[in-house]
């Protein structure tokens, strides 16, 4: 059950994560000026391909690490969450 919980946390923070390059996105085509910023371009492409990389990463760290890494939060004992 743990691993279900890792895995629905990774999902939230890519879809969370794809919702804020779409806010950006949106943001950039409201204002061709800040288009033209190097900048803004190098960010633009980092939030585009952060949803995938943050996948990419866990995947690996799941790989390698085994189950313990995929159970994540569910391993702290209660005493330590806030």
């Amino acid at each position: 059950m743990p691993q279900l919980q890792g895995l629905a946390a990774v999902t939230g923070l890519v879809v969370a994560y794809n919702s804020c390059a779409v806010a950006y996105q949106t943001w950039i085509e409201a204002s061709s000026d800040r288009w033209d910023d190097d900048y803004n371009q190098s960010l633009d492409r980092s939030l585009m391909a952060g949803g995938s990389e943050i996948q990419y990463e866990y995947e690996m760290h799941c790989s390698r690490l085994g189950p313990r890494f995929s159970s994540g939060d569910g391993t702290i004992p209660t005493t330590y969450l806030v």
